[in-house]
């Protein structure tokens, strides 16, 4: 059977777990979506950076009244802000870990310098005459302190032992009779981490033991509990996720609205979005001027375009809505791929019309040049979509040579096949904005639908489902999420500003 005649229902697997926010709320929130890896993103900027030899206008500039913070508002907007980042990763990210949460360089490097000169410090005490302990007796406490603390209630024989191997009145007691071996001590102290730590610390853990500088053994003790305290850590993020999940989009509003209370100005942007969003539907639907309110079908509606206008169009996007600005990075590594998937299809939509359709049927051509395709433009962008578009040109006709032979290939048929390819270059290319429409509609469909129904897939796209579903999952998980988060918010936004249309024109 060809593939445009197929009738292939494809369904996006979500958790149906009611979320909290659904009971108080009529608008519509989608349940949360299984976990699933969010790929990474080159960022692709496109700032534009004008240059005037004059002021700036002030329709540029901005004429509104200048805004004045105290010091403690902006360290209360920061602070709320890692919050929202935290929680937000934790629940998006499913490869989540401490260690990938982004670090100040400036401040790192401060710590470095810092903890060099206190065990530098630590050196010359040691090697003076006579040695000087104080400072390794307080590490010691602290270390005592640090190792108790990875302990489980369970763990009484470990406790104990560390209790007595590192008790404060013992050791002061070798130090005040010369009698005190650091090194035994940390021998133990490594003996018993050996014990707690995971297997995947074994190797560094042996590395450790065999360090003969005795000050670089007990920096590195310390750095392996720190490494032990993130393991811990990351194993209750990870133990605990699907609670954090469910709680973490309403603690991202919460925060949301505290960053709102200090800054009013704050969804400036989302709003504009909004807006544009909402005049775009009464351009498109002028029968809604007779309602008095929206419904939730349209509430819905709007919000499944807002997140699909920032999917579709991420280029021209010179600034991401507040409330998504964490997932900036991702949806615009998504939104490459999307328009990845766009020009494979076009391109074999192209190439199986000029090629004829018994060969494209029956030698399997359409997946051979799937995946010829799909490495051409695996990095492709608009900004160089013109050099990626002449390699497919001739990955294109070098297969269509050796699938035809000699005898049914001819010419006009590369003349054009290389036309029409490079006509693909345009966004409003026929082909290129069927191909768009098609994979646009099902990403729509499923994302309004919040993967809880079946969804058709259009025709013509089965020889790239796989790679379509993927992007539509991945796209689902982040939207579903922000929509637990923020959907109510946007339908009040929505209702708000669809009133204030209807009076201004009225």
């Amino acid at each position: 059977m060809s593939e445009e005649n197929s009738n292939e229902n494809l369904t996006i697997t979500t958790d149906t777990s009611q979320d909290p926010q659904q009971r108080i709320s009529s608008f519509v929130v989608p349940p949360p979506t299984a976990p699933i890896n969010i790929p990474g993103s080159s960022p692709n900027s496109s700032i534009h950076h004008h240059h005037s030899s004059g002021p700036l206008p002030p329709w540029v500039a901005g004429a509104s009244p200048a805004k004045f913070f105290t010091i403690d508002e902006i360290i209360k907007v920061n602070s709320t802000l890692e919050k929202m980042l935290l929680a937000h990763e934790i629940a998006i990210d499913p490869e989540f870990s401490l260690e990938k949460l982004p670090k100040d360089p400036l401040e790192e490097h401060v710590k470095k310098c810092m903890h060099n000169a206190f065990w530098e410090k630590l050196r010359e005490d040691f090697v003076s005459e006579p040695p000087i302990y104080e400072h390794a007796f307080t590490l010691i406490i602290d270390l005592k302190e640090m190792i108790l603390g990875l302990l489980t209630e369970s763990q009484v024989n470990v406790r104990q032992l560390v209790e007595s191997g590192l008790d404060p009145a013992l050791i002061k007691q070798q130090i005040q009779n010369n009698a005190f071996d650091l090194k035994t001590l940390l021998t133990f102290v490594m003996d018993v981490l050996s014990k707690l730590c995971a297997p995947a610390r074994d190797e560094a853990m042996e590395k450790l033991k065999q360090e003969t500088d005795i000050i670089s053994a007990f920096r590195g003790i310390f750095e392996f509990v720190e490494m032990m305290k993130l393991d811990m850590a990351n194993f209750t993020v990870s133990k605990n996720r699907s609670t954090i999940e469910i709680y973490a989009a309403e603690y991202e509003r919460e925060q949301f609205l505290k960053v709102l209370e200090v800054d009013p100005q704050g969804n400036t942007a989302l709003k504009n979005y909004l807006h544009k969003i909402l005049a775009d539907y009464f351009t498109s639907n002028p029968q809604i001027q007779s309602q008095t309110e929206l419904s939730n079908t349209q509430v819905k509606e709007l919000i499944a375009q807002f997140y699909m206008f920032l999917f579709d169009s991420p280029p021209s996007i010179p600034e991401f809505p507040e409330t998504l600005k964490m997932d900036e990075l991702r949806i615009r590594a998504l939104s490459e791929k999307y328009l990845q998937l766009i020009l494979v299809i076009s391109t074999i939509f192209v190439s199986g019309n000029i090629i004829g359709r018994e060969i494209c049927e029956t030698k399997n051509f359409k997946n051979l040049l799937k995946k010829d395709l799909i490495i051409l433009l695996n990095d492709v962008s608009e900004s160089n979509l013109a050099e990626r578009l002449d390699n497919v040109t001739l990955q294109v006709i070098k297969l269509s040579k050796e699938i035809c032979g000699d005898d049914k290939w001819s010419n006009v048929q590369e003349d054009a096949l290389k036309k029409q390819i490079n006509d693909l270059k345009n966004s409003e290319n026929t082909i290129r904005k069927l191909a768009r429409d098609r994979i646009y509609s099902f990403i729509h469909s499923v994302i309004i639908s919040a993967g809880a129904n079946s969804i058709k897939l259009p025709p013509g796209l089965s020889v790239i489902s796989q790679e379509v579903c993927a992007l539509t999952a991945r796209f689902l998980h982040l939207t579903s999420h922000n929509w637990r988060a923020f959907g109510i918010y946007y339908g009040e936004l929505f209702e708000n500003d669809f009133k204030e249309s209807l009076m201004s024109s009225s």
